[in-house]
């Protein structure tokens, strides 16, 4: 058996291929139905009792649980994938003990191992698992990102695990039934990242021989369209761009403590007594004293996730509707938004604009013109949103788009790619690719 697990900034997929090139995919219980995506979050919850320290950990969909049930006792780490390539990110502190980035991602696969018994028994200890193009941050280091991303694979107890581009993997998954020579390309959206692959295919004997020409990717995803709905409708909501006195001068509110709302794992960043302690001050002389309650609200009380949610759902109805009630009502805090998908897509102009620059790169490292490219196989869930789909469109025609499985192509993919026992190829263990 081929394993293949596509470890992602917002959820983690896991296939594996057997000798034929069957691919099955885990699936993980959450409130008495399936889903074949485990969340890439980690619960820490303080669960002691008197006198005796106890921290309790979970991942995935029990993480959230966990969440909500210990509320103020628990801690939810999110996005962390976001954290590989940051070279001032070493460690940080949970209820006392410190943990580096590559020790939090052990333990979310270690829960992922686990949670996979139920539908993927005797799972095998060597993978393939995925990696962007670019890895998401500024002045991103993708060799440090690869190297952490190793140690907590190997931590997690798989033996030396290899690294193939996500996009490629999600090119396998498309071209494992190709009956004839193809010029591809694929686009992966994920969380954080946008990666884009030029391939060329031609058939094999079960296994396509591929020829990638170019690869090219830009931190900017779902997470990004996420934080133009908090950008525009949240933050001015709970004090944005609002003034307050200091002696006799008016001042606008300091801007740094809406700036941890653009990454959803920034949030929990503000919940520390020195930045409370400054916002009640400033509270007391603001000319509105009710939106910083509500700014205290959601960070005393952890609100991030709900925050995340309402988000999400507004962002996927605009995929579908032209209209959408932005919703989060956590009494005393109450928003209750029209958002129109003409409002959304203004807001996420320039994050089109890199996105269509990076695809633009891509077909210009590859030298070859739209009109040579035989298909193009969109996946991830930002694949969805209608103002992405329209600049594949115009340029290639609606005709030549395919969608997979937005979340689970990458990860058969991968598996594919283990099998095909091509490890060795330029495109997979090389953390510059």
């Amino acid at each position: 058996m081929y394993l293949g697990i596509d470890f992602g900034t917002t959820n983690t997929a896991v296939a594996i291929a057997d000798d034929a090139g069957d691919v099955t995919v885990a699936v993980f219980p959450i409130e008495g139905e399936t889903t074949s995506s485990f969340r890439s979050v980690l619960c820490f919850a303080d669960d002691s009792e008197t006198g005796r320290r106890h921290i309790h950990t979970s991942a995935g969909p029990q993480a959230i649980a966990d969440y909500l049930d210990y509320g103020n006792q628990s801690r939810l780490i999110q996005s962390i994938k976001t954290y590989l390539s940051s070279t001032a990110f070493n460690e940080t502190s949970i209820f006392g003990t410190t943990y580096t980035v590559d020790g939090l991602i052990a333990i979310i696969l270690r829960h992922l191992r686990i949670a996979c018994e139920a539908s993927l028994p005797l799972l095998p200890t060597r993978v393939v698992a995925g990696r962007p193009v670019r890895f998401a941050g500024e002045r991103a280091d993708d060799d440090l990102a690869v190297r952490r991303l190793r140690s907590a694979f190997e931590t997690a107890g798989f033996e030396q695990p290899s690294f193939a581009l996500e996009p490629l993997a999600a090119a396998y998954f498309y071209a494992r039934h190709l009956d004839r020579a193809e010029i591809c390309l694929v686009a992966d959206f994920g969380g954080g990242t946008s990666d884009f692959s030029v391939v060329q295919f031609e058939p094999g004997d079960g296994v396509p021989r591929t020829t990638p020409l170019a690869h090219a990717g830009v931190g900017v995803a779902g997470d990004s369209f996420d934080y133009r709905i908090i950008q525009h409708i949240v933050c001015p909501r709970l004090g944005e761009n609002t003034y307050y006195r200091s002696f006799d001068k008016r001042l606008k509110l300091p801007r740094h403590y809406y700036a941890k709302f653009e990454r959803w794992h920034h949030l929990s960043h503000l919940r520390n007594p020195r930045t409370v302690r400054d916002i009640r001050a400033i509270r007391r002389t603001s000319e509105q004293p009710r939106m910083l309650d509500d700014l205290l609200y959601v960070i005393e009380e952890e609100l991030g996730f709900h925050l995340y949610q309402a988000v999400s759902r507004t962002k996927v109805q605009l995929s579908s509707s032209d209209e959408a009630l932005f919703a989060f009502v956590h009494p005393p805090v109450e928003m209750e938004i029209l958002v129109t998908r003409n409002e959304f897509e203004s807001w996420i102009e320039d994050d089109l604009a890199a996105i269509g620059n990076a695809l633009d790169e891509v077909l210009t490292k590859a030298g070859v013109a739209p009109g040579a490219i035989s298909r193009v196989f969109m996946t991830g869930g930002t694949s969805l949103v209608p103002a992405v789909r329209r600049q594949f469109e115009t340029r290639f025609g609606v005709e030549r788009l395919m969608y997979g499985d937005e979340f689970l192509s990458v990860a058969a993919g991968l598996a594919l790619i283990h099998r095909s026992s091509v490890l060795e190829s330029h495109h997979v263990n090389s953390p510059g690719a």
